[in-house]
């Protein structure tokens, strides 16, 4: 998983989903975009891009695990793609 777009330190925040977006990088590797905002704290306001590269088991588990711990229980691409219809918010 690669953050862009801010230093964020380590820890926890609570923040918002702006959005997920899946798709296929030039190497042929499925990836995820996350795209969130801090709501509180003293890191707040700042978007956040979480880019997953899904190159092995590991890091789709990675994935999975942290989608989670936000309450967005999926297994699979096709179901990560149905909460795009008006849940993540």
């Amino acid at each position: 998983m690669k953050i862009c777009n801010a230093e964020i330190p380590d820890g926890l925040y609570v923040c918002d989903t702006i959005n997920i977006t899946s798709g296929i990088n030039d190497e042929g590797f499925k990836t995820v975009l996350w795209k969130l905002i801090v709501k509180e704290g003293e890191c707040k306001d700042p978007a956040i891009n979480k880019y997953f590269t899904l190159r092995s088991d590991a890091a789709k588990n990675f994935l999975l695990k942290e989608l989670r711990m936000v309450g967005l229980s999926v297994s699979n691409g096709a179901e990560l793609e149905k909460t795009q219809n008006g849940t993540l918010r």
